[in-house]
């Protein structure tokens, strides 16, 4: 079987070259917009803040649901739209996210988001539009699912998913591959590889031990021993927020920029 498509990367990154392009001066680090939170929870966006700060994006700006503005001291760098009655994104916030990610080079939907049905109508409305770099994870994701025929071709798009969440953004499309927690690894490469070929985003998961990255039918897997995450830990949001940094210093290279965070 030809497997020219599945790249493995070690401890060294596979693309060193991304590396070198992380700015020297946090000034030319980048506009890094971070979208999430609720009223059951914002710590995975307040730790998301801090990682791109010290990682070394050159700002960073969060929005927030407004039920969280009497919780949070005032910020510059903070700002609130409307939230619903459950806590979470109004469906009349989506102006505010749009226009967040018209100042960003790249947007973070982090999680922390609630189950609202509504929250998850504005952020599909606002992921369908949105023109620049974006990644998603956690919660995040399961918002986005049911909206996957309306999101998948966008090349600017990055989702990082786990394996459970893979498995359901397959049968949301009806895509004709089962995948199953016990699949070899060889098997799930060959999935991602297939899937990328077919629909244009960027796709980040974890499988029988590997972190795989894959875009335009090119595979890469990374042994997560080789990394400095557990399979726990890789859930933080802290690899999001990297993989989004990583593509705002090199543009147009997802794939490679992606890969190269889990290593960061």
């Amino acid at each position: 079987m030809n497997l020219d498509y599945w790249k493995k990367q070690s401890k060294t990154p596979l693309f060193e070259n991304i590396t070198w392009n992380k700015p020297e001066q946090k000034s030319f680090g980048g506009q890094l917009a971070i979208i999430g939170g609720s009223g059951g929870g914002f710590s995975a966006i307040a730790l998301g803040a801090k990682i791109a700060n010290d990682f070394g994006a050159g700002v960073v700006k969060v929005l927030l649901p407004d039920v969280l503005q009497k919780t949070l001291p005032n910020s510059s760098d903070i700002f609130f739209a409307d939230s619903n009655l459950s806590g979470g994104f109004a469906k009349s916030a989506v102006p505010e996210m749009t226009a967040l990610s018209e100042w960003a080079d790249s947007v973070v939907i982090l999680g922390d988001m609630g189950k609202s049905t509504e929250t998850a109508s504005g952020l599909r409305e606002f992921v369908a539009k949105n023109q620049k770099p974006i990644v998603i994870m956690r919660d995040a994701v399961d918002l986005m699912i049911p909206a996957a025929g309306e999101i998948i071709e966008n090349g600017e798009l990055t989702l990082i998913l786990t394996f459970a969440q893979l498995q359901k953004l397959f049968r949301e499309i009806y895509y004709p591959k089962v995948l199953t927690f016990s699949m070899p690894l060889a098997q799930a490469v060959e999935a991602l590889h297939k899937f990328t070929l077919s629909y244009a985003l960027t796709i980040a998961s974890f499988c029988q031990g590997n972190y795989l990255v894959a875009q335009r039918g090119i595979v890469i897997s990374t042994a997560l021993s080789d990394t400095k995450y557990s399979p726990l830990s890789l859930w933080s949001g802290e690899i999001a927020i990297k993989t989004a940094l990583y593509q705002i210093w090199n543009p147009k290279k997802p794939l490679e920029a992606t890969a190269t965070a889990i290593l960061a």
